[in-house]
């Protein structure tokens, strides 16, 4: 699923000038910004594989809420081995995963890293985090 967020051309600063969007194509996790501005005219696309810069991402995470990846104790072991295939993720950090919550981040990266566990055979579903911390 595609996430679109519109943002500031950042040329000229226009509300309106560009887009944000974040999608897992193919299994694998893609952002883009397409910039097409009607104010300065400046156009230009910037896309990448993987988690976007920082500050895109915390614009997806504005716009879209928090998304937690809820696994199955039961499957601690597969998942670890699974979101360290994925991202980069040390042993102590791995360690401190507090199942059934064993991942947050975006909707499309959520999404990607469940597509990955259900490959994987690993029982998992992705929920919206409410303000709480869960949904």
């Amino acid at each position: 699923m595609n996430r679109c967020v519109e943002i500031a051309c950042p040329i000229c600063g226009n509300l309106d000038g560009a887009s944000l969007g974040q999608s897992v194509i193919f299994g694998k996790l893609r952002w883009y910004v397409s910039t097409n501005c009607p104010r300065c005219r400046h156009v230009s696309e910037e896309d990448g594989v993987g988690f976007p810069p920082q500050t895109h991402r915390e614009k997806l995470l504005v716009s879209g809420g928090t998304w937690n990846l809820v696994v199955d104790v039961q499957f601690r072991v597969a998942f670890l081995k699974t979101l360290r295939e994925l991202v980069s993720v040390s042993f102590a950090e791995a360690s401190k995963i507090k199942f059934p919550k064993a991942f947050s981040g975006t909707k499309a990266e959520v999404e990607w890293v469940l597509y990955h566990a259900t490959a994987a055979g690993i029982s998992a579903i992705a929920e919206q985090q409410t303000d709480s911390g869960s949904k």
